[in-house]
């Protein structure tokens, strides 16, 4: 009865760690392919020009979120049926944050979407009558992203505070991830395109894909007592 148990623990880890490497890897992708709706340099009109000629891009764009939130849906009972057992408030905390994740990334996707059917739905990319419509798509698009990178930061931040002397993780992957979650949610508000807001995405990318592969080997190799 122990071992069947201790096997299926195993197998839950496995799991949990690809699980945990396909969903950074796709806030990652979704993240640096993002597509930009607006830029400081053009007028209203030569953005809406823009984007009437880059329906593929947003579409695409779309996509990515889509999946992450979808990837971060299977994440959720996963990652509490593995970390539940360690200060399990916190890790109540992290399943909401996650689940949060899961629905803004997702509405993101549905709301970029939507922003390439109408640009679609208007011949010759004449957007008149749609463009407040249009215009809400794209604000609520980007603050769905901002609060969405906003919980994420605060479920590595989390994670980096929770789990990691329990369990035996390195040093230097909890540090990783302690630094990097606040500093992106900083960053995420102040200035989302500063090198500084890509830089801490990318450590805590490379904090988090260095625990799912934990998870995977801890699966995997260990040893029956």
């Amino acid at each position: 009865m122990q071992n069947n148990k201790r096997e299926k623990t195993r197998i839950i880890e496995v799991f949990t760690g690809i699980v945990l490497i396909l969903s950074t890897l796709s806030v990652l992708i979704a993240f640096l392919t993002n597509f930009e709706f607006a830029s400081p340099d053009r007028s209203i009109e030569e953005d809406l020009n823009f984007l009437s000629e880059s329906a593929l891009q947003q579409k695409t764009s779309a996509i990515t979120w889509l999946v992450t939130g979808v990837l971060f849906v299977f994440l959720l009972p996963l990652y509490l049926m593995v970390f539940y057992r360690f200060q399990r408030w916190m890790q109540v905390i992290n399943g909401l944050l996650i689940t949060a994740m899961a629905m803004l990334f997702f509405r993101t996707g549905m709301a970029g979407f939507s922003i390439a059917n109408i640009i679609e739905s208007v011949p010759g990319g004449q957007i008149l009558q749609p463009e407040n419509q249009l215009l809400s798509f794209i604000r609520d698009s980007m603050l769905l992203i901002k609060i969405g990178l906003t919980a994420y930061g605060g479920y590595i931040f989390v994670l980096s505070i929770t789990i990691f002397r329990r369990i035996k993780f390195s040093g230097f992957l909890t540090i990783l991830l302690f630094l990097s979650g606040p500093v992106l949610i900083v960053y995420t508000w102040l200035n989302p395109e500063h090198i500084i807001t890509t830089s801490s995405l990318a450590i805590s990318a490379i904090g988090l894909l260095m625990t799912g592969t934990k998870l995977v080997n801890k699966g995997l190799l260990r040893e029956e007592e």
